[in-house]
């Protein structure tokens, strides 16, 4: 699965003898290292995490702000953690997630107005394709790219 995929990935380039420094340091993705990528990842799974688990359509404003300005802020908050401290975040969030995942029902999964808040034209289902397995494929090309290039 694309999780697994994008994992495996990051095993592969923490291997690596420069890891850290590469992960950390070496723009990837636009300005955002591979560390940088992971706290973006971290920060969707979280949020969508808290709404499978309050199954209410809530969370962080940053929702309705531009995809630009939204990953801005993201980048931001993160930008000065550390990785180790992004890496852990990022394997709990997961956790969290899945852990809700499990509990959802097919309405909920598949009907906008199961979730309450819910804007009209959203589904759980398509929260969930681009905030996670989608965005796993989208990003583990750049770790893929620095993998190659290493």
């Amino acid at each position: 699965n694309a999780w697994s995929r994008f994992v495996s990935v990051l095993n592969r380039l923490e291997s690596l003898p420069v890891s850290e420094n590469l992960i950390t340091t070496k723009k990837v993705c636009g300005d955002w290292s591979v560390k940088d990528i992971l706290a973006h990842i971290n920060w969707f799974e979280r949020e969508v995490a808290g709404i499978l688990q309050l199954k209410e359509f809530g969370g962080s404003d940053w929702w309705m702000l531009d995809v630009h300005q939204r990953n801005r802020k993201i980048y931001e908050m993160n930008k000065d953690r550390s990785l180790k401290v992004v890496r852990q975040e990022l394997i709990s969030g997961h956790k969290e997630l899945m852990d809700g995942m499990i509990k959802l029902t097919d309405r909920e999964l598949t009907e906008s107005g199961a979730i309450k808040g819910m804007p009209p034209d959203w589904t759980l289902e398509l929260i969930l394709d681009g905030n996670t397995w989608q965005h796993y494929n989208e990003h583990s090309k750049h770790l893929i790219e620095l993998l190659e290039e290493n």
